[in-house]
């Protein structure tokens, strides 16, 4: 299916070759779902790509007039495989600082009450259950976190999807003995307000593109604990807007917690520093009119043809 939306898109320009057509990947699909297994970029694409899969590509390539990378790593892969630079834009992704925005004590409590929440330290993951989301290892560090805090509360908010991850999810809390301390949401609308009632925001992700998720969290001035790969060093310096730690180690994952549990000048820097990257680099407002610059560049271009 993935293969087919950006040459559906491309389609389009036969028909109407006055349209702009904009391909936006994320790292994980452009790299395996889309065209090659991630573990032969290395390779010369001559070697990877069928000659179908080639011809499709280019087709793509040529009848597309932008191509969109939220992260470095996105850009060098379009570089890799010989996207013409003029077609390529960097741009964030945004968040709305006007709906993901900090609050006062006093409306943080507010918020867990009428979340249904315990008036306790919360912990927030937010995002899918899929095992490149790193959740048996949050669960893993959860344990040695509440082993040495107490009143503290685990969060995981979003879809129980897949089913059998979800299940899985469930047993390995219960070998955990965490039932007590850990709540699995579901699938909300209302992001927004989990976030302002949560004290952490967590993103334990072995494979990420670019989290809107983080940058929400990052909106609310909240400190967070992210794993340090590609997509998330594009928005987190460590130590100043946000703490990295090495993917799949629950240890880390475990102590980075605790220390913002326990340093509460740490944590609130950090959400501070959070909340100003938003703003100066990826406000919607800013990503909004990159993605019109980009457009008029395109334009430009196609005129002085």
């Amino acid at each position: 299916m993935l293969r087919k939306l950006p040459l559906l898109a491309s389609l389009i320009k036969l028909v109407n070759p006055k349209v702009v057509i904009a391909i936006k990947p994320w790292q994980k699909t452009w790299n395996s779902e889309i065209w090659v297994p991630k573990d032969t970029l290395k390779r010369p694409a001559s070697e990877i790509e069928s000659p179908i899969i080639k011809a499709v590509f280019n087709f793509i390539v040529k009848f597309s007039d932008i191509f969109i990378s939220i992260t470095d790593e996105i850009q060098e892969d379009m570089r890799f495989f010989n996207i013409p630079e003029r077609k390529i834009f960097r741009i964030n992704n945004g968040v709305n600082t006007a709906i993901f925005c900090p609050v006062t004590p006093s409306e943080k409590r507010s918020m867990k009450k009428y979340l249904g929440l315990p008036d306790i330290e919360i912990v927030t993951y937010v995002g899918l259950m899929k095992p490149e989301k790193g959740l048996p290892i949050l669960l893993e560090a959860w344990a040695e976190t509440v082993i040495s805090q107490t009143k503290l509360h685990l969060l995981i908010v979003g879809p129980k999807q897949p089913i059998i991850e979800y299940k899985s999810l469930l047993k390995l809390v219960e070998e955990l003995n965490i039932e007590n301390s850990v709540t699995f949401t579901g699938c909300r609308d209302n992001i927004s307000d989990y976030l302002k009632a949560s004290s952490i925001f967590v993103l334990p992700s072995i494979l990420e593109g670019f989290s809107n998720a983080v940058l929400e969290a990052m909106s609310c001035g909240l400190p967070g604990v992210f794993t340090d790969i590609p997509g998330i060093r594009t928005a987190i310096n460590h130590g100043v807007n946000g703490l990295l730690v090495k993917p799949g180690n629950s240890e880390m994952l475990a102590n980075a917690i605790i220390s913002l549990l326990l340093n509460k000048d740490m944590a609130n820097n950090l959400g501070e520093e959070a909340r100003k990257t938003i703003l100066e680099e990826f406000s919607v407002n800013k990503i909004v009119q990159q993605y019109i610059n980009a457009y008029h560049s395109c334009l430009q271009q196609r005129d002085a043809l």
